[in-house]
């Protein structure tokens, strides 16, 4: 299986994991589940997949790019907003994207 058809398998499955959690406060309750252990695992050749995910919905793939990529957006996991922290990473890839097209 291709890291494209890892990811969206493994998306989907936490997906559907955060939507049965989805009124929890608790932020522990949505990655603990063992498909975000595993979309971290597959590190860096994943990040342009969450990226694009991450602009579709509303799931906390901050704290899974916070763990692939070592950049801590996420001060406290316990006290965040959401929308401020989907906005970091947004501008971090935007980023990422204009130095890749210097780059090259």
């Amino acid at each position: 299986m291709n890291i494209t058809e890892e990811f969206k398998r493994l998306a989907e499955e936490w997906t559907e994991h955060c939507q049965s959690v989805i009124f929890s406060s608790d932020i522990y309750d949505y990655l603990s589940h063992p498909a975000y252990r595993k979309l971290t695992e597959l590190g860096e050749p994943a990040v342009p997949h969450i990226m694009e995910q991450y602009g579709q919905d509303d799931l906390p793939w901050g704290f899974v790019l916070d763990e692939i990529t070592g950049f801590q957006l996420i001060e406290n996991p316990d006290s965040f907003s959401p929308p401020e922290v989907k906005r970091r990473w947004l501008e971090w890839w935007e980023q990422q994207f204009q130095k890749t097209r210097k780059a090259g």
